[in-house]
């Protein structure tokens, strides 16, 4: 009896005390597929200053093929970066899809990554008077992102993650806008 017990209590203190070791043995940077989506909000960083700030959602899948190197596809929705001008205002949407590049800087738990990629963005706004749309617009421009986040991995299958880009385009509207994501990642 005073054996089995002893052996239980081993055998518990010996589980407890390598439940560290464990969790520090745990690949968080293998290779595979990941899905993930979050909320983001963005500045307006074009040179049409009249326009105010944007929420919106981000979604995005990827293939990490080592410790250090994904690709990844994201796309980001951004509801409104409209302006007012008295008794009329305007409204801009955009959504924006790109195929970046990631590199990781550190393979554990905490991932701080870089990132290039290149798409497009296409932009819809509608201008309004007294409530009544006068005009609207759209278009499709070429898109540059770089920027740079973190991974926080809750388990080898979860993370969450935060990043900020500044999303380039190449149309009338000059300069971009830059998104800050906060959301949650499903590694397989």
């Amino acid at each position: 009896m005073n054996r089995t017990i002893l052996l239980v209590t081993l055998g518990i203190a010996f589980g407890i005390g390598t439940a560290p070791a464990r969790a520090e043995s745990a690949d968080y940077a293998r290779s595979g597929g990941y899905v993930g989506g979050g909320i983001l909000g963005a500045i307006n960083a074009t040179e049409a200053d009249e326009l105010g700030d944007s929420l919106g959602f981000d979604l995005r899948g990827g293939y990490r093929f080592n410790r250090y190197a994904a690709v990844e596809g994201q796309l980001g929705y951004f509801d409104n970066f409209g302006g007012n001008f008295g008794a009329a205002d305007v409204d801009l949407k955009a959504l924006t899809g790109t195929v970046n590049v990631k590199g990781f800087l550190l393979p554990g738990r905490v991932q701080p990554y870089a990132q290039v990629g290149i798409g497009a963005t296409h932009l819809h706004a509608e201008a309004h008077f007294l409530g009544t749309t006068v005009a609207e617009d759209s278009s499709t421009e070429f898109t540059f992102r770089g920027g740079g986040g973190v991974d926080v991995y809750l388990i080898p299958q979860v993370s969450l993650y935060t990043d900020v880009s500044y999303v380039l385009l190449s149309g009338d509207l000059g300069g971009g806008f830059v998104p800050f994501v906060f959301g949650a990642q499903y590694h397989f």
